[in-house]
Formats: structure tokens, sequence, C-alpha cells
């Protein structure tokens, strides 16, 4: 299983991080334009939107090996709309 396949597996395809930073991004400059957000907390949001993709971006090419994936279910007591919690231990570069 190469890097690519365990990524995909754990669920971070890097295509649709990428993808909804843009979504995200799309939808602030249509805030901006509509004139939603005041100039200086548009960028901001924008700086804040690109940073947290990077970073995410960056952690997915640290990854060297998936050690093992634990899956946390919630008790079906609780309320429907709850996820499966996937923890990941990986070792990084």
């Amino acid at each position: 299983m190469n890097k690519q396949e365990k990524i995909r597996m754990l669920n971070f395809p890097r295509m649709k991080v990428i993808q909804q930073a843009n979504k995200q991004e799309e939808t602030l400059r249509g805030a901006r334009s509509s004139k939603l957000l005041p100039r200086g907390k548009h960028k901001q949001a924008r700086m804040m939107v690109h940073r947290q993709e990077i970073s995410r971006r960056n952690a997915l090419e640290r990854i060297n090996i998936i050690v093992s994936v634990i899956v946390l279910r919630p008790s079906s007591s609780s309320s429907s709309n709850t996820r499966d919690i996937k923890l990941a231990l990986v070792l990084c570069k």
C-alpha cells in the first residue's frame, strides 16, 4: 500500500482538501463582493483559509507510515447526527 492509498484510506484525499479550501475562498469572495464582510476582515478570512489549506497539505505530505487507524463509534443511544471519529497514529518525516 503506497502513501496515496494510505491517505485515501484515511479519508483525507488531498484534492478534496484543496477543493474545500477553494470553495471556502469562493464563498468569502462572494461575501466581499456583496459587501457582507468589511474589507479588512475579508482579507483576514481569506488568509486564514489559505493558511489552513497549506498546513493541511504539509501535514499530508509529511506522513510516512500509518501505524494504525482507530475508529470510535458513538453509542447508539446518543442523537442520530453523530459521526464516527477516526484516529490515526502516524510516523512523520
